[in-house]
Order: structure tokens, then C-alpha cells, then sequence
């Protein structure tokens, strides 16, 4: 399920990602899938989506064209 989860999250960095997004797609419930990632990753839902959106942010910045305003409303 985790694995489901972070590719959801690679997949989805241009959007609006919660917990309760995460606990639907993978039909768990919020309480157990928190606690089941935190186990898995060593950091919380919300912690790792912004390590991920930062890092996305980061190469964009060195690899695009972008703006950094066009990044962030991108992320």
C-alpha cells in the first residue's frame, strides 16, 4: 500500500494531496494508513509530500525554464 501511495503522490505532485485523498485511493482508513507510512518511510504523509514537492521544485528550477512563480503554481 505504501508503494501504491508514493506513486499516487510522483503522479499527483501537481495537485492537492491529503491523507483522506490517500486513505481512498487505497481503501484504508486514515488512522491505519498514517501510521502504516509513518512506519514504512520514517516520516509522515504531509512531511514526505513536501520533501517530494521541494525536490520536484529543485529540478525544475536547474532543468526548466520555469519561473519560480510558474513552479509553485505548478506545485
Amino acid at each position: 500500500m505504501i508503494i501504491r501511495c508514493v506513486n499516487y503522490i510522483y503522479s499527483n505532485l501537481h495537485s492537492r494531496i491529503t491523507l483522506e485523498t490517500l486513505a481512498d485511493y487505497t481503501k484504508l482508513s486514515a488512522s491505519y494508513l498514517s501510521k502504516l507510512f509513518k512506519k514504512e518511510t520514517g516520516c509522515s504523509i504531509s512531511e514526505y509530500i513536501s520533501i517530494q514537492k521541494i525536490e520536484t521544485a529543485k529540478n525544475m528550477l536547474r532543468y526548466s525554464d520555469y519561473t519560480p512563480s510558474e513552479i509553485a503554481q505548478i506545485l
